[in-house]
């Protein structure tokens, strides 16, 4: 009995920490392009960088939605390589929405990441899936122990222009605009799963005492 409360002990905290939780889902407000990508003079690397870019946060783990701002910069790490008519590139950099401007106010989300950029035509994608990319988040109204992998986002860029393309080995230079989301596995803090523990012993000893 008791190899099967520790059984599903260990199950239930396993299930508890593995589902991917929906933490934030946000689109900018602007109707102009807010994105910008620059390729470097030697048509190497590509940066892409958004800067206080005014945002409606519609989902939020931490509970406040509305107004808030995004800032997100990341540089090419490999050449970009033809994928049919699109490219893809791998990126690192970072990204926060805060409720004021200047990363100030409240941290709604922020992260490092690893990812990759996938483009075809007028749409482009920072896929990020932890593992094995790297999502490292925090929140001021999120723990940061509740934040935990597998974990992935999406910054969606539309409206590229001039349409996703390769100048020399990366990205050619374009302008766009953004929406996106994160999940993460909801990590249970300690006292939850010491209550949980107690519950599940607590059964074990019930079911003993009835089968005696």
């Amino acid at each position: 009995m008791l190899k099967l409360v520790l059984g599903l002990i260990a199950s239930a905290a396993f299930s508890l920490a593995a589902n991917a939780t929906p933490i934030i889902q946000f689109a900018q407000t602007s109707d102009v392009n807010t994105i910008t990508a620059t390729a470097n003079g030697t048509q190497t690397a590509t940066t892409i960088v958004g800067t206080d870019v005014a945002v409606n946060v519609a989902q939020n783990l931490g509970g406040v939605t509305g107004a808030a701002f995004l800032d997100i910069s990341a540089t090419s790490t490999d050449a970009a390589v033809p994928v049919g008519t699109g490219a893809l590139q791998h990126y690192s950099g970072s990204f926060s929405i805060n409720t004021l401007a200047n990363n100030t106010g409240t941290n709604l989300l922020s992260g490092t990441f690893t990812d990759a950029a996938l483009g075809v035509g007028s749409a482009l994608v920072l896929a990020i899936g932890s593992p094995p990319d790297l999502l490292a988040l925090a929140s001021d109204l999120i723990s940061g122990s509740a934040l935990g992998a597998p974990a992935g986002a999406a910054f969606s860029l539309t409206n590229v222009l001039p349409p996703v393309s390769i100048v020399g080995t990366t990205l050619e230079s374009f302008t766009a605009t953004v929406s996106g989301n994160v999940s993460a596995s909801v990590v249970p803090e300690p006292m939850t799963m010491a209550m949980l523990g107690t519950g599940l012993i607590g059964l074990g000893l019930v079911t003993r005492k009835r089968l005696n």
